[in-house]
This record gives structure tokens, C-alpha cells and sequence, in this order.
């Protein structure tokens, strides 16, 4: 256990044991590909909780959850497929003796494997919790630019980004027939652009929003076919954001 250490110090107890987690995850996820294993607990109720352990009838597989749960993960569900991720909200244990860098991070992260922000190719929250996540992930580099976690939480901040902006094939931000932006989608880039205009999220918003009024409000449009075809602009804008993002952000002096 951390005890009573500098917070720095705790910090690095955490990068240590986080790392761990890293790089053992791997073997634990190999323990999980069995059929058998695969067929008990997609029967089971999702998103899991530890109190459904005891429904668990194969007395291996129930030991396999219960010793990986123990040893800091958690399980998650893909397209049928379970599979163990790094449980963050384990680590918040530890944030009273953590630096506040630290424990920014780690709510940041416990907040994404509590609940997490995509799957199966599409959102599983809000469009305006995921607002508030991509905020959230850029104000953590903005803030504290020199973390040895900047790099994790920023390729974060970016893939939430582009969530945001580009939208995923099973959430898209526009209408599969007409191409054109969805009203409720619309109506939450023009509040992140009031709000947030400071922001690196608000200000690339601001853009889009502003090819768009060109646009008619196309995302795309229809070649002689009915196809979905690129309008240059906005497909310059989507090959350029992620360039576009990171240099808007602070330099790290590490």
C-alpha cells in the first residue's frame, strides 16, 4: 500500500502499479477466449456487476472473474465477446494521497471503464455526456501539459474528438438519407460554440459550423447515383483534425 508518502511519490506508486496492469492485461484477456468461458458469461446480465459472481454456475470460470476482478479489472462486452480492461475506479482508492494532476487523471480514466463511451461502432452515452468527456480530456492537457499521463489522456481527448466532429458509422452526426447535419446535433455544436468558445473543442466546432452554413448543412452529398460523396471542404477539415487539434494544445516541456 502507498502509506503515508509524498503525494509525488504516490503518484509513481501508481504509474507502477497501473503499468502492471498494462502489461499483464494480455495474459488475463487469454484466460477469457475459451468457448466455454465465452458462453457463460455472455449469458449473464450487462453490464456486469461483481453481485452477479454467484449466477456464475462453471465453478472455474467463476474463480477466473473473481481473481481478475481481484486483481484490478474489470469486464467488458464487444459484438458478444467478453473481455477484462485496467479498473480505474480501484485506483481512486488512492486519490486522497495522489498529486492533484493524479487524481484528475485517474477520475478521468475511472469515469471511461465505469462507463464506457463507444461500442459495437456506436455511442453508448449522450451526445452532451460525450461533450462534456472531450472538454474534460482537453482541459486535463491544457492544464497539466508536462504529466508523464498527458500523451494517454491527449490520443483520448483526440479519438473523443473525432467521435464529436466525425461521428461514428452506428451514431452518425447526420441523416443517411440527405447527408445533412442532425438537428439535435446541430443544436449542441452551436452550444459548445457559445459555451466553450475558448476551447479547442469550441473553436474547431466553430469551424465546422462554418463550412457547414455553406453548405446547406451537408455533411456530405449525392453523385449521379445517390452515393455518399466528399464536399472538399469538410473532408479536408476531417483529414486535418487531428493535426489541427494537437497543435492548438500546449507544448509539453518533457
Amino acid at each position: 500500500m502507498i502509506g503515508e508518502v509524498p503525494a509525488a511519490e504516490a503518484d509513481e506508486f501508481i504509474r507502477t502499479l497501473e503499468a502492471y496492469y498494462e502489461i499483464n492485461l494480455p495474459a488475463v484477456e487469454k484466460k477469457f477466449e475459451a468457448e466455454n468461458i465465452q458462453q457463460e458469461l455472455s449469458a449473464l446480465e450487462w453490464p456486469f456487476k461483481e453481485a452477479q459472481i454467484p449466477n456464475i454456475k462453471d465453478e472455474s470460470v467463476r474463480l477466473l472473474v473473481e481473481q481478475s476482478l481481484a486483481g484490478g479489472y474489470k469486464l467488458e462486452t464487444t459484438e458478444g465477446y467478453v473481455f477484462p480492461v485496467v479498473d480505474y475506479s480501484k485506483l481512486l482508492n488512492f486519490s486522497g494521497q495522489v498529486t492533484t494532476s493524479m487524481k484528475t487523471y485517474l477520475d478521468l480514466m475511472a469515469l471511461e471503464s465505469n462507463e464506457k463511451t463507444a461500442s459495437d461502432g456506436g455511442l453508448v452515452i449522450s451526445l452532451e455526456e460525450l461533450s462534456r468527456r472531450t472538454l474534460t480530456a482537453e482541459s486535463f492537457v491544457v492544464t497539466f501539459p508536462d504529466t508523464a499521463e498527458r500523451k494517454k489522456v491527449e490520443d483520448r481527448f483526440i479519438r473523443y474528438l473525432n467521435y464529436y466532429l466525425v461521428g461514428l458509422n452506428n451514431t452518425p452526426i447526420f441523416d443517411y438519407e440527405t447527408f445533412i447535419l442532425l438537428p439535435e446535433v446541430k443544436i449542441q455544436y452551436e452550444q459548445m460554440v457559445a459555451s466553450h468558445s475558448g476551447t479547442v473543442v469550441g473553436q474547431l466546432t466553430k469551424q465546422m459550423l462554418s463550412i457547414l452554413s455553406n453548405t446547406s448543412d451537408a455533411v456530405f452529398t449525392k453523385n449521379k447515383e445517390g452515393e455518399q460523396t466528399d464536399i472538399s471542404a469538410m473532408k479536408k477539415f476531417r483529414e486535418q483534425l487531428d493535426s489541427t487539434a494537437r497543435s492548438k494544445l500546449p507544448a509539453s516541456k518533457n
